[in-house]
């Protein structure tokens, strides 16, 4: 029999052999973002111009969700027919990239859209508090 506080890891486990294994609604996708270092004596009201920024690339494998126009999920005003539902595990790090973007196995650039938290919780994986998953909404980009 297993013991209650290590089922968070197995689940953990289980859901990135899922992903690993392509089953489901997985794919490939690029996170695009780009980095700026200030040297330490930078100062805005003196120097105008600021360092160029670096663009940076990983690519993670997420489980992935396409709104379509008969779905359910259209009733709701922040989603879109064409819009992704994107789940990725709770290690990849979404917070706090600057221009972030998401190259999907559609080929499509997207970016993240505003959506209620409420709405995207019901993606999330939690066991026992321990957020095993993190879902964004996405739309593709103009």
């Amino acid at each position: 029999m297993m013991s209650l506080h290590l089922l968070p890891q197995r689940i953990r486990r289980d859901l990135g052999s899922v992903v690993e294994r392509g089953e489901l609604n997985t794919g490939e996708v690029i996170l695009r973002w780009s980095t700026r270092t200030l040297p330490d004596d930078y100062d805005a009201n003196v120097e105008g111009a600021q360092p160029a920024r670096t663009p940076q690339q990983e690519t993670v494998t997420a489980l992935i969700h396409f709104v379509g126009a008969t779905t359910k999920m259209v009733n709701y005003l922040e989603f879109q027919a064409g819009d992704a539902i994107v789940s990725f595990e709770s290690t990849v790090q979404i917070e706090g990239r600057d221009e972030l973007t998401f190259v999907l196995p559609d080929g499509n650039v997207y970016v993240m859209s505003l959506v209620g938290t409420k709405v995207i919780e019901y993606w999330d994986v939690m066991i026992g508090g321990e957020k095993l998953s993190q879902t964004v909404a996405l739309r593709r980009r103009p």
